[in-house]
């Protein structure tokens, strides 16, 4: 095993069930949940004592507390309650059947914010069954995360990193009846720490993170079972990979793809997913502008969640077998890069008009999804952060999914009540695969004008998934492979405040999605 390229997250976190009431926990910090209840915070049951509840809600009232989803209001301590800090977090609308795994993750991940240096956390939430425990831990470990590696310690008193959770134990308080939780607790384990590695993947800076250094990491941090397959560029270019090569000729730092494999014995589906891992993106000879260039360095942020969700099934033992494509590239503008215009081959021999050098995702991972079909894999998928007109059309908190097989999609989008991911599907309009065909090459990277930019995007990937038994494309009586693509451009980067379970920065976006498909394939 290679060493790491540049520094990660520390990830020591202790998930456990707690082993007496609320009011007993040894803890440094008590979180409890609190209900909107006509604009006012109503404490959750959490079976205190008399004197406790009292107390807490006499200061709830005092300090006008809400109840809101992701607030939280910070005591320090309670009459009858061991803890030395009492956090309240907001559960919202006091309709118990409204109370989702979601919202028990939200308050749980706000609770741990609010937590300040507590390095021992136990969660008193009103989780009524084992499923709800579960997200009480989940939400925990996704919210326990701030990325603190390039802040430095002048001294030993210096504040620098005052809001990063520090929480290291995590007890939750099961309710009863709720039978065994081990399993599920051993999952949210695994979530926190495959999530932790990709939002430290987003959040690296471009001068740390390249196509080579990406490579060295998922290399060094491959979990048992997991084979890597790496190509460089000179392989890429003698392959026939002319749309990624295109995209990463212009920075000295060369374009790669790694391969993740995945192969439990007695599977008997396989997905296989490409991830968009463009290290840095200033949009190449059609440059950005300034300002839309300070958070480029997320824009790998698909293949972050590839190498994440295939290392977490790879944990879990998930039984499918699993391929993740990462198709990495830097795209810089030199004299070297590739300019609008140009005329590009990719693996399965397509041509593509390249019009603009900033819709390079595209690019990017078409010739991975020429590899993906090659697997001859029951299920393909995609995710990257792609378009702008996804964030125009969702906002930054929503993953936009479309497809070749309406099922599939809608089955993708349906997982969002298990993993609290919110995903809207659309459907790709007939004309927009025709607006993909150039006059010059076999297809262009835009259709220019950006009608329906979205689904272009995805009518453009949609040319580069072959037909089932595995061929390059689909002629006669051969039937695609089905296929999904996630545009997470908006939620895979969170440029305000932490809430709920998401940090500032990489926020780990699809990760969750991707391993729910590979648990329940097929999905349709």
């Amino acid at each position: 095993m290679t060493s790491l390229p540049f520094e990660l997250s520390a990830y020591d976190l202790e998930l456990t069930v707690a082993s007496g009431t609320a009011a007993e926990a040894d803890t440094d910090a008590l979180v409890l949940g609190a209900w909107a209840v006509g604009g006012k915070a109503q404490l959750a049951d959490a079976g205190l004592p008399s004197e406790a509840t009292e107390s807490i809600t006499k200061a709830l009232t005092t300090l006008k507390a809400t109840g809101k989803i992701d607030s939280t209001t910070v005591l320090a301590g309670a009459a009858g309650t061991s803890a030395g800090l009492v956090v309240v977090a907001g559960l919202g609308s006091a309709d118990a059947e409204e109370l989702t795994a979601d919202r028990l993750r939200r308050a749980a991940g706000a609770g741990v914010h609010a937590s300040g240096g507590a390095t021992s956390i136990t969660f008193a939430l009103p989780a009524a069954d084992a499923e709800g425990a579960v997200a009480v831990a989940e939400g925990a470990a996704l919210g326990a995360y701030a990325d603190t590696r390039y802040k430095s310690k002048v001294t030993e008193t210096d504040e620098v990193e005052a809001d990063a959770p520090e929480v290291r134990r995590i007890a939750v308080v099961a309710p009863e009846g709720a039978g065994e939780l081990e399993a599920g607790f051993a999952r949210a384990a695994v979530l926190g720490r495959q999530m932790r590695y990709a939002r430290d993947l987003v959040n690296t800076p471009a001068n740390h993170l390249y196509p080579e250094s990406f490579v060295a990491s998922v290399q060094a941090a491959a979990p048992a079972g997991i084979e890597v397959e790496v190509m460089d560029d000179t392989q890429l270019r003698e392959m026939g990979a002319g749309a990624l090569y295109g995209v990463g000729m212009g920075s000295e730092r060369k374009p790669r793809i790694a391969v993740l494999r995945y192969r439990p014995q007695n599977a008997t589906q396989h997905v296989a997913v490409v991830g968009k891992g463009i290290t840095f993106d200033t949009g190449g000879i059609s440059l950005k502008p300034g300002a839309s260039m300070f958070t480029m360095k997320m824009d790998m942020g698909g293949a972050a969640a590839v190498a994440g969700a295939v290392f977490a099934a790879a944990e879990l033992g998930v039984e499918a077998n699993i391929t993740g494509i990462l198709c990495l590239a830097e795209n810089m503008p030199s004299h070297n890069a590739q300019r609008p215009g140009d005329v590009v081959t990719a693996l399965n021999g397509l041509t593509v008009e390249v019009l603009n050098t900033d819709a390079e995702g595209r690019l990017a991972m078409c010739d991975g999804l020429v590899l993906a079909t090659r697997e001859n894999p029951d299920l393909i998928m995609d995710i990257a952060t792609l378009t702008g007109a996804a964030v125009m059309a969702l906002g930054d908190r929503t993953i936009a999914v479309m497809g070749n097989d309406d099922a599939v999609r809608d089955a993708v989008v349906g997982t969002s009540a298990r993993t609290g991911e919110p995903m809207v599907g659309f459907p790709i309009p007939e004309e927009v695969r025709e607006g993909v065909t150039s006059s010059v090459a076999d297809l262009r990277n835009i259709i220019p004008g950006k009608p329906a930019g979205m689904q272009a995007a995805a009518a453009y990937l949609e040319r580069f998934v072959g037909a089932q038994g595995g061929a390059d494309h689909v002629t006669g009586d051969a039937e695609q492979i089905p296929w999904a693509h996630l545009d997470i451009a908006g939620p895979a980067f969170n440029e305000g405040s932490p809430w709920g379970y998401t940090p500032t920065g990489g926020t780990g976006s699809g990760v969750r999605t991707l391993l729910a498909v590979f648990e329940d394939v097929p999905v349709a």
